[in-house]
């Protein structure tokens, strides 16, 4: 709506309804969040990436990013389809001729590809779908998540590895790459020598 006090007070509805109640410990609602991930992209759609408002919607979606369903749960097609639809209409909000939308939606990717609710090449393909101009057009931004994906792959990486030293720590092995056998101790020895000779 282009009346502003019809915005604000939309906005305040969404930020209600995606919020739990007090009486639940308060925060944001996950289950509202996945909602709103699929009703999304139909919205941006119909209003062809122009509405006044979408610049606040996306805001709204960039600082709740953590609660929208992530990728590693999503095994179903229809979960991996929205997934798909929700990436590639945030993608075209970047070929908005308003600047404040182009900027959100670049911030609403980066933050999905951080909390791992979107993979980059749901990106790819989203790009790929469009004309060559508008493709052109988001070079930029493109390149920047780019690197921002390569930086999220070294962490993980760095992660990954850090893990590996720790358990290898944890499991000490001899020059031939096997576990050490625990060495008996003194103590262990000499109670089964005196089991022995009692038998005996």
């Amino acid at each position: 709506d282009n009346r502003k006090p019809m915005r604000d007070t939309c906005i305040i509805a969404l930020e209600n309804a995606t919020t739990k109640l007090a009486i639940h410990n308060g925060g944001t609602n996950s289950q509202s969040m996945e909602v709103m991930m699929n009703v999304l992209p139909s919205c941006l759609k119909d209003s062809q990436y122009k509405a006044v408002g979408t610049p606040e919607v996306l805001n709204i979606f960039t600082h709740k990013s953590k609660h929208l369903p992530k990728l590693k749960i999503m095994k179903s097609a229809k979960a991996m389809e929205v997934e798909e639809d929700f990436t590639k209409h945030v993608v075209f909000c970047l070929t908005s001729s308003k600047k404040e939308t182009r900027s959100n939606a670049e911030r609403l990717l980066d933050s999905c590809l951080s909390e791992h609710v979107i993979s980059f090449k749901s990106i790819e393909r989203s790009v790929k779908g469009m004309p060559q101009a508008q493709q052109r057009s988001i070079n930029g931004a493109l390149e920047k998540l780019s690197i921002h994906r390569s930086d999220l792959q070294q962490r993980s990486d760095r992660q990954k590895e850090l893990v590996m030293k720790t358990e290898q720590k944890d499991w000490p092995v001899n020059d031939k790459g096997t576990p050490r056998k625990k060495s008996v101790s003194s103590s262990s020895t000499t109670s089964r020598s005196r089991v022995a000779s009692a038998k005996m």
